[in-house]
């Protein structure tokens, strides 16, 4: 799947413009903005990078409505998002596991372990608090994690080294 990215990003006073605009993977789309937050410091890029890359939260959505602008998320417009959102797998890390680890903090390859090693002992739950507060990661980024491991990735096609 493809993401129309701009490259001066509409929250920083970029346009619509074919001139503007470039074709990226969602993962690319992703590293796109997590550079951008760390050339220039905007929120607006922080926020799409965590939005882009599955670790929006409750948190995320507090930030996002501090910066207003965008239209209002109607029920109408929700059931639209929820259409275009069906058979995209979610979870998916970007390019740079790299990247994604120093922002997140999260050692992952650690926690896939763990969270295999659970599932193959029939000991593993969805967003197991145990094992979450072990590894110090939210319960949304094991289940992403289970999910994964269930519909057989290994841990190099999940994180894109491969």
């Amino acid at each position: 799947m493809k993401h129309k990215h701009h490259i001066l990003p509409r929250h920083a006073g970029g346009t619509d413009d074919l001139s503007n605009l470039i074709e990226l993977t969602v993962a690319e789309h992703a590293e796109a903005h997590f550079d951008l937050y760390l050339t220039y410091g905007r929120e607006g890029d922080r926020l799409a990078y965590l939005a882009l890359s599955g670790q929006a939260d409750s948190q995320w959505w507090k930030d996002r409505a501090k910066l207003g602008g965008g239209p209002p998320y109607t029920p109408e417009r929700r059931k639209a998002q929820s259409e275009r959102q069906k058979g995209v797998p979610r979870n998916n890390p970007p390019r740079s596991l790299v990247a994604r680890e120093r922002v997140t903090g999260y050692d992952f390859r650690l926690c896939w372990d763990r969270v295999s090693a659970a599932i193959s002992s029939n000991k593993y739950q969805w967003g197991n608090k145990k094992i979450a507060a072990e590894l110090g990661v939210s319960r949304r980024f094991l289940s992403g994690i289970s999910s994964a491991i269930r519909s057989g990735l290994t841990f190099d096609q999940w994180s894109g080294l491969t």
